[in-house]
């Protein structure tokens, strides 16, 4: 399986995603969106969009783990972030990358879209994403 992350130089610099994810592999993995909540289903980081951007992250991670998936296997991520505004994302992208550095996750395809609400009342974001395995 690889996973290739292409940035062309004709097109401006991504900031925390790949403009294109080429994915070869014999199966695919889609998981589920994941908000903030822990084990037993409680939200964690009520009102914080940083805090709720990070364990939404790790709980995708360990979703993929679940499948016998590793982080350089993620091809896309679609992220959904509650009332979006620019400094809603760039708290939510920066809880992203410390779960990324945790889990080792990096830039994939996907695409970020503000929404008025997800999973359960209080969620201030949603994460999915698609994963090819060996």
């Amino acid at each position: 399986m690889t996973v290739e992350h292409l940035n062309p130089a004709s097109l401006a610099p991504p900031k925390g995603y790949s403009h294109v994810t080429v994915a070869t592999g014999r199966s695919l993995a889609f998981i589920a969106g994941k908000i903030a909540v822990d084990a037993d289903g409680a939200l964690v980081g009520a009102g914080d969009y940083r805090t709720q951007g990070r364990v939404a992250a790790r709980n995708l991670w360990l979703a993929l783990q679940a499948a016998g998936g590793r982080p350089d296997q993620l091809a896309r991520l679609s992220i959904y972030i509650v009332d979006h505004t620019p400094e809603r994302e760039d708290d939510v992208l920066a809880g992203m990358a410390e779960a990324a550095v945790e889990s080792r996750i990096g830039p994939t395809a996907g695409i970020l879209i503000g929404v008025a609400a997800v999973g359960i009342p209080g969620a201030l974001v949603e994460i999915e994403g698609v994963a090819v395995l060996d």
